[in-house]
């Protein structure tokens, strides 16, 4: 998220650059045109913009842990947690794709472990990851319970992920968490009462 928020001021600090080289310029009358000004202008508002939305996903994922057991929309929460995953997926040029149901399902659980356990999977499906590959997530309503799915290739490199920890978060959450693989595919399942 630091890297993603450096970028944003990059930007907004080599445009602040250029537009004080035109003010210089306009001092020994040379004239700025309008529309150049009001690019520079649409620049900073969209950076502004896109800094305000990565600070708004960080302070939603810092205030996950503000409370250990309460009830949340499982959407908003999965797609924030997806959201500050993709500079991970960025990195490896890989792609990360979710579909949530429509409404969003309510659980009362931990928001802070539920995002702990998916981005264990993630990191370590995106880890193994190679340029072009596609990890999905998904989320549905199973006997009561919601399932968490993060799937993609498998790695190939005899890498394992550390299941007894996931065993163990999921456990404490009152779920269970599954691993399977399938024609070059992992796939991770996080099943979660719905309730307390």
């Amino acid at each position: 998220v630091s890297h993603e928020l450096n970028n944003v001021i990059s930007i907004v600090d080599q445009t602040a650059g250029l537009l004080q080289d035109l003010l210089a310029g306009a001092k020994e009358g040379r004239p700025i045109a309008h529309e150049r000004l009001q690019k520079i202008a649409d620049s900073v508002a969209a950076q502004t913009e896109r800094g305000v939305r990565i600070i708004k996903r960080l302070n939603t994922f810092a205030h996950s842990v503000d409370d250990p057991q309460k009830e949340f929309e499982i959407n908003p929460t999965i797609e924030n947690l997806v959201a500050l995953a993709r500079r991970f997926a960025s990195l490896k040029r890989a792609e990360l794709e979710v579909d949530l149901p429509e409404p969003s399902m309510k659980i009362t659980n931990s928001p802070f472990r539920v995002q702990q356990a998916l981005f264990i999977c993630l990191r370590w499906l995106l880890d193994g990851s190679k340029p072009a590959d596609r990890i999905f997530v998904s989320v549905k309503s199973i006997s009561g319970n919601v399932s968490i799915c993060a799937e993609g290739p498998a790695s190939g490199q005899g890498r394992q992920p550390d299941m007894e920890y996931l065993d163990l978060l999921a456990a404490r959450m009152g779920g269970t968490i599954d691993l399977t693989t399938e024609n070059d595919r992992v796939r991770f399942d996080l099943i979660l009462p719905t309730g307390a």
